[in-house]
């Protein structure tokens, strides 16, 4: 049996108890990240939050998850000397740096931003960073915009770099579709070191921009002790010692309009090119073309008069409003071998090929791939086709078509040489004229289909395709990983849920989607 306690030590233990209980602890222990910032450490405190650090405004948060540091319109300013006032210290095996608005990294008596030993950076994102190393610092070292001593990536923003002897120096570097400016003003004690210096072993790599500033340049290869190093150097024979700029270079894409390539410089508004007019703008991300209230209007012959030549597998044509396409001497879409295109939205689209245009020149739309209406209103009249060949697919939308077919090709007509199979209707149908039937021929050992009337001839007039219901008709298909989530039509990947999101427009998983 056990014994009671006496009731003196049963109230001594009782304190004794609750003063361990009373006494402060931590839940958690506090995680040190390999990242700081005006001089302070980067922890799972801060990390949310980082403008708590004296030094710190607007946004700035670091995600350990990812190792993304996101600046959204924030500047890091420091006063300190030395280590201490390094802008910002990357020590993390890898770390991405991504840009929202105007951000700035302002050191006034250190480094602005340092990579350390066998560290990889990639700088990325919409935004721009200004990084400003001290011009005054007592120890010329510490007069550098940015020194590495690693890998860092410049993709896709801009950026801009100075300090009292130099703007970029040592390392790694890669510049992909970047725009950057970049100096410093050298040392007399160093004739190396200048803009751009004392770069590792070879010169850096460029993709999709250049340097156009200065014009005349050259890489001065060197050695530092036993390694191999370069600096950008003028035509004087002298280290750069001025801003150097460089530009992103226009990069294709498979797409024409009117007869000139879309690419990353013209994308965002296509009203630039010749006969385009009202809003057309291309986004890559989601592979989206938008027109809204939009005329392309084409007097070129063969492949430079098309309106409309994709090339791109899984291109989106999404309308708003109502919209034109003309060409004069020559079809109106072309849809590329085994390209999968759609064409929806809300608004029309009227596409008048050529009457009188070289022979083959003479449709609306030809479709060498799969071609998909989905929602909206589409007309399409060439001189010999309206719609041609690859396979087509309809969905709840309203459709006219008109060829006038030819003399020498009995299948030539409004809707003809479809390859394999009939086109397949879903939630529409044709419904004028009466009568129709999809007459099935070969060609060179392939079958095809051409649409024949009553009266056992190829269509040659209008046709009307309508739809059957309003009932909402959401159709599957298989979505590459790339193009999963949700986007808005300027092709920028949103986060929240979409019951979350605005009344407006979104392309979910690849497919058109409207938030009422």
């Amino acid at each position: 049996m056990y014994k009671q306690l006496p009731k003196t030590k049963y109230a001594a233990f009782i304190a004794l108890f609750i003063i361990l209980f009373a006494l402060p602890h931590k839940a958690w222990a506090q995680v040190d990240y390999d990242l700081e910032i005006a001089g302070t450490k980067v922890t799972s405190d801060n990390c949310n939050d980082l403008s708590v650090i004296d030094g710190i405004t607007g946004t700035a948060v670091y995600d350990p998850a990812t190792n993304t540091l996101t600046l959204d319109n924030a500047t890091i300013r420091t006063t300190a000397t030395y280590d201490e006032g390094i802008g910002l210290w990357n020590k993390l095996k890898r770390l991405t740096i991504r840009l929202i608005g105007e951000n700035f990294i302002i050191s006034e008596q250190s480094m602005g931003l340092y990579n350390h030993i066998s560290r990889t950076l990639t700088i990325t994102g919409s935004g721009k960073l200004t990084v400003k190393g001290s011009q005054t610092a007592e120890e010329k070292l510490d007069q550098r915009g940015v020194i590495n001593r690693g890998v860092v990536i410049v993709s896709d923003c801009t950026l801009e770099m100075s300090g009292g002897v130099t703007g970029l120096s040592s390392g790694y570097w890669r510049f992909v579709r970047c725009n950057m400016r970049i100096k410093g003003g050298g040392i007399n004690t160093d004739k190396y070191k200048g803009s751009i210096s004392y770069v590792w072993d070879g010169i850096p790599d460029f993709k999709g921009c250049k340097i156009t500033s200065p014009k005349k340049f050259y890489w001065k290869k060197f050695l530092d002790g036993e390694n191999v190093r370069f600096s950008l150097f003028g035509d004087d024979d002298k280290v750069v010692t001025d801003w150097v700029t460089i530009e992103s270079t226009p990069s294709d894409y498979d797409l024409m309009i009117a007869g000139r390539k879309v690419n990353t410089t013209n994308c965002n508004n296509l009203s630039v090119i010749d006969g385009v007019s009202g809003t057309v703008k291309y986004a890559p991300a989601t592979n989206t073309l938008t027109l809204s209230d939009a005329t392309i209007h084409t007097t070129e012959e063969e492949t430079l008069g098309l309106g409309i030549k994709n090339q791109i597998d899984g291109l989106i044509i999404y309308l708003v409003g109502n919209n034109t396409i003309i060409s004069d001497n020559s079809g109106g879409i072309s849809n590329g071998p085994k390209k999968n295109l759609t064409i929806t939205g809300d608004g029309k689209l009227i596409v008048n090929g050529s009457t009188t245009g070289k022979n083959g020149y003479r449709y609306g739309i030809f479709n060498r791939g799969d071609l998909t209406v989905d929602g909206c209103t589409l007309e399409s009249v060439g001189g010999l086709t309206g719609l041609t060949a690859g396979h087509w697919k309809f969905i709840n939308c309203t459709v006219q078509a008109q060829g006038s077919g030819s003399t020498g090709d009995p299948y030539d007509g409004t809707f003809g040489w479809l390859w394999d199979k009939k086109p397949e209707f879903v939630g529409c149908s044709i419904t004028s004229p009466a009568g129709t039937y999809w007459k099935k021929f070969e060609d060179g050992g392939y079958d095809y289909y051409s649409l024949f009337g009553a009266d056992g001839k190829v269509i040659t007039e209008r046709i009307t395709i309508s739809k059957e219901s309003t009932k909402l008709i959401t159709p599957t298909t298989d979505v590459p990983v790339s193009r999963r989530g949700i986007y808005n039509l300027m092709g920028m990947k949103l986060n929240k849920p979409f019951d979350q999101l605005p009344a407006g427009v979104y392309i979910v998983d690849g497919k058109q989607k409207v938030k009422k």
